[in-house]
């Protein structure tokens, strides 16, 4: 309510030609500069102050966090309390809103009752459990509106702490964890996006850990010794330890496929191992096997890689026209995702 009549207030405007000359770049004392209705053109009347002149108008003029997915975390905060306060004291409503053009980015909200919440609450936590908490939170905001989607399907969604994999009623994180979507009607739809009802918390995939990077899962695979050999030996594997900004994509080939290709890795020298390894790899970029991306990337190489299908039909075939499938596919690391594969190219 509060941020609602401050945004309401506009700053140092006395008069109807001083609102429609500046609409919609005017600035209310809360410091909102843009307004998401027309605000001339919804005056219906007005009374004269000493100091101003007040405008009666036919539509509820919203702050940046009412018009956002933020506003049914508010307005619900009797089923969403944990939420609510979290809002407020933990910096969970950080990105979920623009507070200055109305300009959201696109979100889907996973959110929990307070009965699905549990004890101990967010105000008696300790610090470290409610930054772990704050983080299970946001494994469960999608950084996209699954409304433009045409609704929740099977695929794998991006998230500020790892890709989240729906599947029929379902969310599983990283480990397999899966939680329930109790409803695909929504607690509450905004401009930028939706809030849905689910009964747990996911665990979150921290982007930083280097323990779970792609190298490192690829080293605990007994099935890809022969490709961490290779890796090890051509100079690239600390680039796959990397994280933050760095991404790989690994169609990684099983013992099993390089041998029956023929290929020694144990006599290829450090320029051949390179060029071996950086054909299965495609940096900067995630890829799983649910249809999201289809077309053309390049390798690691540079070389050109046509990806198509979707799960049991996936693909991805190079420029000599050779075409391999994952037998194990979606092995989320922190810095990437690794499919297993059975032929090389």
């Amino acid at each position: 309510m509060y941020t609602l009549i401050r945004s309401n207030i506009i700053e140092n405007l006395w008069y109807k030609s001083d609102l429609a000359r500046l609409n919609p770049d005017w600035k209310s004392i809360t410091g909102y500069s843009r307004m998401v209705a027309d605000v001339p053109s919804i005056i219906s009347g007005s009374v004269r102050a000493s100091n101003s002149i007040i405008y009666k108008v036919n539509k509820l003029i919203e702050s940046p966090e009412m018009n956002s997915v933020v506003g049914g975390v508010y307005l619900k905060y009797k089923k969403f309390s944990q939420w609510y306060w979290m809002f407020l004291n933990a910096g969970l409503s950080e990105g979920l809103y623009d507070g200055q053009y109305y300009q959201h980015s696109p979100k889907t909200v996973l959110i929990q009752s307070d009965d699905v919440w549990g004890f101990p609450l967010a105000e008696d936590l300790l610090d470290l459990d409610r930054q772990y908490r704050l983080q299970q939170c946001r494994a469960g905001i999608f950084n996209i509106d699954v409304r433009a989607d045409n609704g929740f399907r099977k695929r794998f969604y991006p998230t500020n702490f790892g890709y989240i994999l729906y599947d029929n009623g379902k969310f599983y994180d990283y480990t397999g964890n899966s939680i329930n979507l109790i409803s695909t009607v929504p607690e509450w739809e905004a401009t930028n996006g939706a809030i849905y009802s689910v009964d747990g918390f996911l665990k979150p995939l921290d982007k930083l850990n280097d323990t779970l990077t792609v190298y490192n899962l690829i080293k605990k695979d007994p099935e890809l010794s022969l490709y961490l050999s290779a890796l090890d030996r051509s100079g690239i594997a600390s680039q796959l330890q990397l994280t933050g900004f760095f991404t790989y994509s690994i169609l990684a080939p099983q013992n099993a496929a390089i041998t029956a290709a023929g290929i020694s890795v144990a006599t290829m020298d450090a320029t051949q191992l390179r060029s071996f390894v950086q054909a299965y790899i495609i940096p900067n970029r995630y890829i799983f096997t649910d249809g999201d991306f289809n077309g053309q990337i390049a390798n690691k190489n540079g070389e050109r890689l046509s990806v198509g299908g979707q799960w049991e039909s996936f693909t991805v075939t190079n420029s000599s026209g050779k075409t391999i499938q994952p037998v194990t596919a979606n092995i989320q690391g922190s810095n990437g995702v690794i499919h297993k594969v059975n032929r090389v190219f």
